[in-house]
């Protein structure tokens, strides 16, 4: 279901990890009485989650996570995989999305 997440979206925009990472926080408060106050909630995180990633990787964008290489193309596809972009650098985006969902969703836990 979230593949269509990587590479930017497909056009080397928001990189997939914080895509990924958006969808499970809109998943956090699906169940409230107050969707409006759910929703402002979600954008509060989503807000918070940006920055912090953003702080720790300079920008929330893949071609430039990725040094200017464009996952939507087959030509930026392909200088990614020569690269090994993918078994370096976006695991690292990864992993650092990983964990700061994890600091955020526990911070919402904490009465």
């Amino acid at each position: 279901m979230g593949r269509a997440f990587g590479a930017g979206m497909g056009s080397g925009g928001i990189c997939g990890a914080l895509t990924g990472a958006y969808m499970l926080l809109g998943f956090k408060f699906h169940k409230e009485a107050d969707q409006r106050q759910a929703r402002h909630r979600t954008y509060d995180l989503l807000k918070e989650f940006s920055e912090r990633f953003k702080a720790r990787h300079e920008t929330i964008v893949c071609r430039e996570l990725l040094a200017g290489v464009d996952l939507g193309t087959p030509s930026g596809r392909q200088e990614a995989a020569d690269k090994k972009l993918f078994g370096t650098l976006c695991p690292v985006f990864v992993r650092g999305a990983a964990e700061i969902l994890e600091v955020l969703l526990r911070q919402q836990e904490t009465p």
